[in-house]
């Protein structure tokens, strides 16, 4: 085990980052909601339409761009 020094915020490190930015960008562009409840709604739904190996796919590769091991 190692130990290593992160910087305090580094949204490139993080794979979360990735997600929400696919989210966000083509998943559910365009799209306005008017409460937290109906954004979960239209998550969920978003993430029942699509397909399993896509979605896998998408959160392999946000978590490989920096350079972690899977």
């Amino acid at each position: 085990m190692q130990l290593e020094q992160l910087p305090g915020y580094a949204p490139d490190l993080n794979p979360d980052e990735g997600i929400w930015n696919h989210l966000k960008c083509l998943e559910l562009k365009n799209l306005c909601c008017q409460s937290l409840a109906q954004l979960r709604i239209e998550l969920y739904a978003k993430r029942r339409s699509d397909c399993e190996t896509h979605k896998k796919h998408v959160i392999l590769g946000c978590i490989r761009q920096p350079g972690f091991e899977v």
